[in-house]
């Protein structure tokens, strides 16, 4: 499935620990930039926990590509989501829907 009616840009980075476990030091590189189409869910279709708390209130819809992880940060313009579940809906390998949450502050990114 290609997204030509794509209304944005997901940018794909991969979050690691360059520090050490007393001292962390998040370092953010860039995977690749996809076209993609985002939707946030309505309040009712929000992924919850037990006791409230969203875990998901996006979903990104991108073509199928194995860089995408379960602790992958996506930016879509001034926007950043961390991953909740990565779905293959169709286990044909076509596109997936990737379910995050909206993070509230914004991520430094150095994509140098």
């Amino acid at each position: 499935m290609q997204f030509t009616e794509s209304n944005n840009t997901v940018a794909v980075y991969t979050k690691t620990n360059t520090g050490t476990n007393v001292i962390p030091v998040v370092a953010y590189t860039l995977e690749d930039t996809l076209d993609c189409i985002l939707n946030q869910l309505s309040e009712s279709k929000a992924i919850r926990k037990e006791g409230g708390k969203v875990l998901a209130n996006y979903v990104i819809f991108v073509d199928y590509t194995t860089i995408i992880k379960q602790n992958s940060i996506m930016v879509v313009g001034s926007e950043e989501f961390s991953v909740y579940r990565i779905y293959n809906p169709n286990e044909m390998n076509d596109h997936l829907e990737i379910f995050c949450l909206r993070n509230e502050r914004g991520v430094e990114v150095d994509d140098s």
